[in-house]
């Protein structure tokens, strides 16, 4: 009988020890799966914001809009760089000084079209961020965390351009700037200050929900 008994707790043992890991396994997989779940029931608006965003951050990143050759890479642009070896020009030259140097003789109005296209993407996003700050679906406080990081990450990058604008438009050869140059930049900084608006609307949707659950 003693001998039966030491043969099947070895057995036993095994079970228990599979069984344990197996519980482990599945707690440790649920927080994933739940963020998972979380994630893929963003609200439609909440969608378009970071979808918009992302284009926005990738866009300056692929086009060079920053006064660093690393300064806000985003994932788009890193991509870019694997994919095609990063941007075009000599090794020695600055972002400003490759941009003026694939603009050719009239830098201006390439300059004017791009100062327009980010006032655009930067104000699609401020739209987007509004909507969701004003929306009436529930919105819980982590989803409204990637919202925020989402609109903060375009003003950033949307600054980062304008800052990059202002210098290349400085180093440009005189006479090189376009008729609608200094209007561009007045688009541009309105666009921003209206993202720096509506993501602050979204940090207040956020902490009122945060004191609505602690009252």
């Amino acid at each position: 009988m003693t001998t039966i008994v030491r043969s099947v707790a070895p057995s036993l043992r095994a079970c228990c020890i599979i069984a344990c890991a197996a519980a482990l396994t599945a707690c440790a997989s649920a927080p994933l799966d739940l963020a998972f779940q979380r994630e893929r029931a963003a609200a439609p608006v909440e969608t378009e914001l970071r979808d918009a965003a992302r284009e926005m951050t990738d866009q300056v990143e692929a086009a060079g809009w920053s006064l660093s050759e690393d300064g806000g890479v985003s994932m788009g642009g890193f991509l870019d760089r694997l994919v095609r070896g990063g941007r075009q020009g000599a090794p020695d030259q600055s972002p400003v000084e490759r941009y003026l140097a694939e603009a050719g003789d009239a830098p201006g109005p390439r300059l004017e079209a791009d100062i327009a296209a980010a006032s655009a993407m930067s104000s699609e996003v401020a739209r987007n961020a509004l909507a969701v700050a004003s929306t009436g679906a529930s919105l819980d406080s982590d989803a409204l965390a990637r919202d925020i990081a989402a609109a903060e990450s375009a003003l950033g990058a949307a600054r980062r351009a304008r800052a990059f604008f202002v210098e290349v438009r400085a180093s440009a050869p005189e006479g090189a700037d376009a008729p609608g140059l200094e209007s561009a930049l007045v688009d541009l900084d309105a666009s921003i200050a209206a993202l720096a608006t509506a993501a602050d609307a979204l940090a207040e949707r956020r902490w009122a929900g945060e004191d609505a659950l602690v009252g």
